[in-house]
Parts: C-alpha cells; sequence; structure tokens
C-alpha cells in the first residue's frame, strides 16, 4: 500500500521534528489530529497543545475518526484514513442529493432483491441481522451515526406526507426498521424548533421510575401516567430559534432567552438538543435535554456529561450578579414514538456524582435531575395535516 507508507513515513518525520507540520504534506490529516486533541482538551477541560506521541497513535485516531465518519466498510476508512477531508465531501455530496423518494427506492430495492445504485454506497450499508447455520438475515442501515445524523438534517425539511410515507415504510420492513430512527428524529429537532401544529394534543412528559443501581437505569412505572410539570412543557405551540451550538467551543450563543432551540454542531454522545426556560418569579432556571430515539431501551455516554456541567456554568455565568439566588436544574427527555420505544434509559458512570473539572472558575455542580419518557403519536403525528414544516 504505497499511499499509506508514505503518509506514515511522512508522519514520522513530523514527530522528529513536530515545529515543521508542513513537511506532512497534508492538512487534511492534520485538522483530523488538531481536532482529535481539542476534543479530548474538551472532555478534561484542560488547554493543552496538539502532541502526537507516535506514529502509531497518530494512526489510532486517523482511524478512529474514518470508522466514525463513514463507517466499517474497508475502502471508505482507508480512503477516509488517507484523506479524510476529500472522502468526507464524496460522503456529503451523496447525503446532499438523498431525499425521502430516493431513500425510499433504496430500501424497496434492497427488500426485492435488485442492486443498489452507486450513489447508495455512500450512505447506506448491508449487514448481518441475525447469522444462523443456514440462513443469514439482512439489514440495511446507514453507514455511520454521522451520515445518519446528516440524513436526519436532511430529512427535516420533507414534507410532512412524505416523512410519514418514509416512517411508516421503514418501520414495518424489519431489515430497515433501524432507519426510521432517524427519519424520527429529524421530525422531532423539527417540531422542537417550529412548535407542535398537530391536531393532536401536546405530548405529555411520564416521569420515569430510577432503579437502585449505581448509576441508575431509568424506566417506566407499571402505571405509566402523564405528570404536570413545575418546570416549563419540553414542547409547546410556539416556534424557537433554532441553534448549532459547538459545545467544545465558549457558548457565547447560549443565553437566558426561552425561545432558542439548542442542536450540538457535532454527534453528542448523551443528547441530541437542549433549551434553557428562566423563570426570574421562582427563582430557578431548568436546562431541559432531549434525546431521540425509536429503540426500547437506550443508553448514554459519560462524555456528555462534562458538556452539561458547561452549559450550567454558562447559565451561572449570565444569572450573575442580578439573579446569584437562582436554583439551576437539569431535566432529561427520552423522546420517541408512543408505542414500544423510549421505555428504559440507561444513565452511565458519573450520573450520582458531581463532575469536577479544572475550570477557571474551579465549579462542579449536580448535572442529575428528573428523567422523563416523551412520547410523540409515532406516525399519526407525521400525517397530521397542519404539521409545521
Amino acid at each position: 500500500m504505497p499511499w499509506y507508507d508514505d503518509l506514515r513515513g511522512r508522519l514520522q518525520r513530523v514527530l522528529t521534528n513536530p515545529a515543521d507540520q508542513s513537511m506532512l504534506g497534508n492538512q487534511d490529516v492534520m485538522d483530523v489530529l488538531e481536532t482529535d486533541a481539542r476534543e479530548k482538551a474538551a472532555e478534561t477541560d484542560e488547554v493543552t497543545e496538539v502532541q502526537i506521541t507516535n506514529v502509531d497513535d497518530a494512526f489510532d485516531v486517523l482511524l478512529h475518526n474514518a470508522i466514525e465518519e463513514f463507517g466499517f466498510a474497508p475502502r471508505d476508512v482507508y480512503e477516509g484514513v488517507i484523506y479524510p477531508e476529500t472522502t468526507k465531501d464524496l460522503h456529503a455530496t451523496a447525503v446532499g442529493q438523498l431525499n425521502y423518494a430516493t431513500l425510499l427506492r433504496y430500501v424497496r430495492a434492497f427488500t426485492t432483491g435488485q442492486v443498489l445504485p452507486d450513489l447508495s454506497h455512500r450512505i447506506i450499508a448491508v449487514e448481518p441481522d441475525q447469522v444462523k447455520l443456514r440462513n443469514v438475515k439482512w439489514k440495511i442501515n446507514f453507514k455511520s451515526i454521522r451520515i445518519a445524523k446528516a440524513v436526519a438534517v436532511s430529512m427535516r425539511e420533507a414534507e410532512a406526507e412524505h416523512l410519514r410515507e418514509t416512517y411508516d415504510l421503514l418501520y414495518k420492513i424489519p431489515a430497515s426498521s433501524s432507519m426510521a430512527g432517524w427519519v424520527f428524529e429529524g421530525f422531532a429537532h423539527r417540531v422542537f424548533a417550529a412548535g407542535w401544529r398537530s391536531d393532536e394534543p401536546l405530548p405529555q412528559p411520564i416521569l420515569m421510575i430510577p432503579n437502585k443501581g449505581t448509576p441508575p437505569t431509568f424506566s417506566l412505572p407499571d402505571s405509566p401516567q402523564p405528570v404536570p410539570l413545575s418546570t416549563p412543557q419540553p414542547v409547546r405551540t410556539s416556534a424557537r430559534e433554532a441553534i448549532q451550538i459547538n459545545l467544545t467551543a465558549d457558548l457565547d450563543d447560549v443565553t437566558l432567552e426561552s425561545d432558542r432551540y439548542y442542536a450540538p454542531a457535532t454527534i453528542n454522545p448523551l443528547f441530541d438538543a437542549f433549551t434553557i426556560d428562566h423563570d426570574p418569579d421562582n427563582h430557578t432556571v431548568v436546562i431541559s435535554v432531549f434525546q431521540m430515539t425509536a429503540s426500547p431501551s437506550h443508553a448514554g455516554s459519560s462524555k456528555g456529561y462534562p458538556h452539561i456541567q458547561k452549559i450550567m456554568a454558562r447559565v451561572h455565568e449570565l444569572l450573575l450578579p442580578k439573579h446569584s439566588d437562582t436554583t439551576v436544574k437539569v431535566a432529561y427527555f427520552l423522546v420517541c414514538p408512543e408505542k414500544e420505544s423510549g421505555k428504559e434509559w440507561k444513565m452511565s458512570d458519573g450520573w450520582n456524582r458531581k463532575v469536577t473539572k479544572r475550570y477557571p472558575e474551579g465549579y462542579g455542580y449536580d448535572h442529575s435531575g428528573d428523567v422523563f419518557r416523551l412520547p410523540f403519536p409515532g406516525a399519526s403525528c407525521l400525517s397530521a395535516p397542519n404539521v409545521a414544516t
């Protein structure tokens, strides 16, 4: 593999002389390494310079990035290691040309045994679902979580009846049911930002009950009933301004205004979006974090807790000095279709303790809070004639 050997040699030369990164001759690769260093620094909240300890460490970063970005297909992994930015552009072009009709055509072609078109190979993958001695069942899915997230964003722009058709078809075909969750996520994001416009009543949260584990697993009570919230309603009829937030940078765009809906610019390991509601009369601020899922259970990652801590720190900063007596709370919402999904949320290590990091202010906030299941009326909410678009 001459291209691999050439890149390995240039990386080795950079390790020998780290002051001269230009000898690497591949800014795409350097950008991946620098981004990884920034993200690791954000997780520990320490300011650090990019350091490549050895060539194998560098390739571990490049390999992990390629798999996260493009999936496990050997061609994509190889191209993603050698030319990460070029490979990203190729996949972005494919996603940009994808719409609901094209996605349905891919699924129908797969389920009827037809050959999939070339463009689909940048977006979807076929993988074994159940492996038996004489019978292998296959399923179709997006190639990576990042590609699926990009598709979910594009799905937000589709008309309601097309979303319904896409969701219904993907959900009803076992081989493609996992893809339905991404269509649902795109719709849920749009509803939170644009406001509830369905003939259905506003979705009502159900308080989930933790077990005695450390960390706990939250699940539905035996007789689940919607509960009146002392916090603001997570879904409302009025619109919020949708804002993309880089959680590894300064949160200057985050304010105490309740008319904003924040979505992380990159994949977050614990939640998909958050809102902030300030109630000066009751001296409270509620940070509502939302995780969209169409699966029966969900498990997050402890890497998401420092991000919540950082949001809490930003809120405390905004409250000073006028509202220094205000209590800041976090509420967690598992957003899901109303039937079989979203019945369990397993929290990761770190839920039960404050995360103390070396922030300039030196704080450690209690990021735990009440956990709710927020069921949407499934495909029926997609078929409502006046859903906001």
